[in-house]
Formats: structure tokens, sequence, C-alpha cells
């Protein structure tokens, strides 16, 4: 036999008073148990949409939608969002970058440690940002956005090996 109040012990035991039921009665008993954990589960899963409809509602918690966004709240912007914006294409202005970048060319794939994490590349060179950094360049994107600078021109920052 065990005991009613304490499935997982044999009855008698202890100074427990029972009562005492047979071995099947225990597994209508783990069947009631499993019955109330799942309301249990149910209950905090209530709870916890309950505390996030609060907290979205009060705007304490920030839920990011790039299709809605809110004030105060960060923007999100992907390709589709740029090319189909009103205000990207009646504000924008254009700009030339003023420094120069070290590039090398790398022939075949290669992978950089950026600031940002890895970032590979199939084809393409190796550049090195002002402050330092590395990040790869896609052959075919290299050729629209760069040209080789004359031999006078000198960097905005000396790069030596010590900050590399």
């Amino acid at each position: 036999m065990i005991c009613e109040k304490h499935p997982m012990l044999e009855w008698p035991h202890g100074t427990c008073a029972g009562p005492g039921c047979s071995l099947s009665a225990r597994t209508a008993l783990l069947q009631r148990d499993i019955r109330e954990l799942q309301i249990a589960v149910q209950s905090r899963d209530a709870h916890i949409i309950s505390l996030y409809d609060y907290l979205t509602q009060k705007e304490e918690l920030m839920i990011y939608d790039k299709n809605q966004p809110k004030e105060g709240r960060m923007r999100t912007f992907d390709k589709q969002s740029v090319i189909g914006s009103e205000e990207f294409h009646s504000g924008h202005r254009l700009y030339r970058k003023t420094s120069l970048t070290r590039m090398l060319r790398v022939d075949g794939p290669f992978r950089v440690e950026t600031s940002e994490g890895y970032l590979t590349c199939q084809d393409g060179f190796l550049a090195v940002d002002a402050r330092g950094y590395p990040y790869p360049i896609a052959a075919d994107e290299h050729a629209k956005i760069y040209v080789e600078a004359s031999g006078d021109e000198k960097p905005l920052t000396d790069l030596g090996k010590e900050s590399l």
C-alpha cells in the first residue's frame, strides 16, 4: 500500500495517519497531480500574458515593430522599407566619403572579425576603417563604390603596426 497524502511513500510511514491506498490508486493520484499541474501552468501562462499586455499598454516593455514606429522607440529599416519610404525619398541628401580607405585585395573566400561580429566574403577586399576596424568588401561592391587614390593623397589617420 501507499500513502494517499504522500503517494511517493509506502503506508504506513512515520506519524502520518494516512489513509493508505492500493498501487492502482497511486496512478489515479498521479493523474490528479498532473491535472493540477497543468491548471497551474495555464494559470501562470495567463498571468504572464496579462503582465505582458499591461506592460505594453504602459509602454514599459518596448516592442519593436518596424511597420508602426512610435515616439521614442527605435526604428528599424531594411531594403524594402527604404525603397518604399516617401520620407527617405523626399528628405535624403547626397554625401561623399572624405577619408581614404586602406584595402587589400583577397582572392577567394575569407572571414573577418569586425567590431560587430564575423563577416564573410566570397571574393573581394579586406578594408580597414578610420578607427582601425577591418571589414570585407565584395569585389562587385568595390567596383561600384571605390576608385584607387592617387599616390600623393594621404589618409586622415595613421594606422601604424601598434594600432592594428
